[in-house]
C-alpha cells in the first residue's frame, strides 16, 4: 500500500467504523439516569426514536433515541403511553442491555429515564387504557 494522505484518511474511517461496531455507545451522547441498584430492578426498557428532537441540538447529525427503564409491573402502561405520543416512533420493548446501535444505527443521542410508581402513566394520572 502506498502511504499517502487518502490512504491514511481511509484507514481512519475504517478504524472509526470498527470502533463503532465493537462498542455500541461510542459516538453516542449517552445518558443513563439509573443508579447501579436501579439497573438491577429496572430491567425492561421501552425504547423509541424521538421525531421532534432528532436532527438538531444534541442530535444535530442524527437521531435522538430514548428509553424508559421499568420494573416489570410498569412495562405495559409505559409502553402504551410511549406509543400514544405523536413525537415517538419505532417503539419497542427491550429486556436487559440496550444496544443503541442495533436499535437505530443513526442514533447520536440517547437518554435512559427511570420510571417510578409516581409516573403519570403508572399512577393513573394519564389514562393509557
Amino acid at each position: 500500500m502506498i502511504y499517502d494522505e487518502k490512504n491514511v484518511r481511509d484507514q481512519r474511517v475504517l478504524d472509526v467504523i470498527e470502533l463503532l461496531s465493537s462498542d455500541p455507545e461510542v459516538g453516542i451522547d449517552f445518558e443513563d439516569d439509573r443508579t447501579d441498584e436501579q439497573k438491577k430492578t429496572h430491567k425492561v426498557l421501552v425504547v423509541a426514536t424521538d421525531k421532534f428532537l432528532s436532527g438538531w441540538g444534541r442530535a444535530e447529525n442524527g437521531s435522538s433515541c430514548c428509553a424508559w427503564a421499568c420494573e416489570p409491573h410498569q412495562v405495559e402502561k409505559i409502553y402504551r403511553w410511549v406509543c400514544s405520543r405523536s413525537d415517538m416512533h419505532n417503539v419497542q420493548k427491550v429486556k436487559g442491555d440496550w444496544n443503541v446501535r442495533d436499535y437505530n444505527p443513526s442514533c447520536v443521542h440517547a437518554h435512559v429515564y427511570v420510571v417510578t410508581d409516581n409516573h403519570p402513566a403508572v399512577d393513573g394520572t394519564y389514562n393509557v387504557d
